[in-house]
Formats: C-alpha cells, structure tokens, sequence
C-alpha cells in the first residue's frame, strides 16, 4: 500500500502540531517504508 504525499505531509503536519517527538519516528519509519517499496519495485 502507498500513501500520497499529500496524506503523508498532511500526518506528519497533524503529529508535529500534537506531538513533535513523534514526527521523528514517524519519518523514520515512513523512510523505512518508502526504502522497502523501492525495493520491491
């Protein structure tokens, strides 16, 4: 499953506003994500 940027920018606005320290892990696991499909494809 993909996600849009837009969705993807639109989470990762909506948790730095409410948890900051979250939008690091989340772009980390988002990069971890991105690296697996790349690979897949």
């Amino acid at each position: 499953m993909l996600l849009n940027m837009k969705t993807i920018r639109y989470l990762l606005q909506h948790l730095e506003l409410s948890h900051p320290r979250l939008r690091l892990l989340n772009l980390r696991l988002i990069s971890l994500k991105f690296k697996r499909t790349k690979v897949k494809t």
